[in-house]
C-alpha cells in the first residue's frame, strides 16, 4: 500500500503557510520601520521638563525610562509621586522619546501596556496631543514630568515649568 496525501493535506498545508509569511513580511517591515525611525531620532533633542515643585533639578535617561515604565513612582525625595505625561501615538516626539530613552517602538509599547493592565492593573501615563495641554498639564500636577521636541515652538512659550535635562 503507498502512501499518497491528499489533495486537502497539500492546500491546508500550503495555506497554513500563506498567513505565517503574510506575519513575517509585516514583522519585516515593522522592523524597518522602526529602525527608520529611531535613525530619523539621530541629531534632535528633548527637553525634559517638570512641574516646579518637583524635588529635583537633573534627571538621567535611566529614570526617565523607569518613570514612564512605572518602574519607579517617586521622585527621589520618596514622597512625590511621578505623574509622567506623554504625547499620543505618531506624535514626532514621542517617536523620539520611545526610540532614545525606552528602546521601543508603538507596537512593543502597546504590547508593553496590555501586560502591564493585564498583570498589575497599571495604566499607561495620560497622553496628549498638543504641546499646549502637556505644559499646562505638567506645571499643573505636582510631580507632573514631560518631554518635548527642543525645536518645539509651543516649549518656547511653557510658563509654569522647570527644565530638568536634555537628550542630545
Amino acid at each position: 500500500m503507498t502512501f499518497t496525501p491528499s489533495n486537502t493535506l497539500r492546500e491546508s498545508s500550503f495555506r497554513g503557510r500563506t498567513p505565517v509569511k503574510k506575519i513575517a513580511t509585516l514583522l519585516l517591515g515593522l522592523f524597518v520601520l522602526g529602525s527608520s525611525a529611531s535613525a530619523g531620532s539621530q541629531g534632535v533633542t528633548l527637553v525634559i521638563i517638570a512641574n516646579p515643585m518637583v524635588p529635583t533639578t537633573q534627571i538621567t535617561a535611566r529614570d526617565l525610562n523607569d518613570y514612564y515604565l512605572k518602574k519607579k513612582r517617586f521622585w527621589p525625595d520618596g514622597t512625590t509621586p511621578v505623574r509622567p505625561i506623554d504625547w499620543t501615538e505618531g506624535q514626532p516626539a514621542r517617536q523620539v522619546f520611545l526610540s532614545r530613552v525606552l528602546g521601543k517602538s508603538e507596537g512593543e509599547m502597546a504590547q508593553y501596556w496590555m501586560g502591564q493592565k493585564l498583570y498589575t492593573g497599571d495604566q499607561p501615563p495620560m497622553s496628549l496631543d498638543s504641546g499646549n495641554s502637556i505644559c499646562n498639564l505638567v506645571s499643573a500636577i505636582k510631580g507632573g514630568l514631560g518631554y518635548f521636541l527642543a525645536s518645539s515652538e509651543e516649549l518656547k512659550t511653557c510658563q509654569g515649568i522647570k527644565r530638568i535635562g536634555t537628550l542630545e
